[in-house]
């Protein structure tokens, strides 16, 4: 295999990337603002000690970021970086699941332990950087300093 079939490769898997995260992000803020029923929603966030206004202010704020990640993540703009924090935040919530709601770890579906695998596409995602269908290559933007896209 040479370097255009490695590079055709790599842009391929960093696409495959963005969109199967980007689909989650977005997926995650469409639900929890207008599938989930609000008792559903405001329920699990009283489970980490948050009710009543601030418990609102924060299920529309983490709606809309769900939606700006998933859409960034899509477009494939500043993909490294936005990735890491990806990756750091999904770390962040199952981490703090963790304590507060164990039988989300002990759950026959594992809704918390697929977290793994998206924290993993999104490091990957870091590591291939968005590929030549993105924003970042098109634009010529830097994602880490003296760094090209694929």
């Amino acid at each position: 295999m040479n370097m255009s079939d490695t590079t055709r490769r790599l842009s391929a898997a960093a696409f495959l990337l963005r969109v199967g995260l980007g689909a989650v992000w977005i997926w995650s803020a469409v639900v929890s603002e207008l599938v989930a029923p609000r008792s559903v929603s405001l329920g699990l966030l009283e489970v980490v000690a948050l009710s009543g206004d601030p418990a609102l202010v924060l299920l529309h704020g983490a709606s809309a970021l769900d939606l700006l990640l998933g859409v960034l993540t899509l477009a494939g703009w500043f993909t490294r970086p936005l990735a890491l924090a990806q990756a750091v935040l999904i770390l962040g919530y199952s981490l703090l699941l963790l304590g507060r709601v164990p039988e989300l770890w002990a759950h026959p579906f594992a809704p918390i332990g697929k977290n793994i695998a998206l924290i993993c596409g999104a490091l990957a995602l870091a590591a291939t950087g968005g590929g030549r269908w993105s924003i970042d290559a098109l634009s010529g933007t830097l994602s880490i300093k003296g760094e090209k896209t694929l």
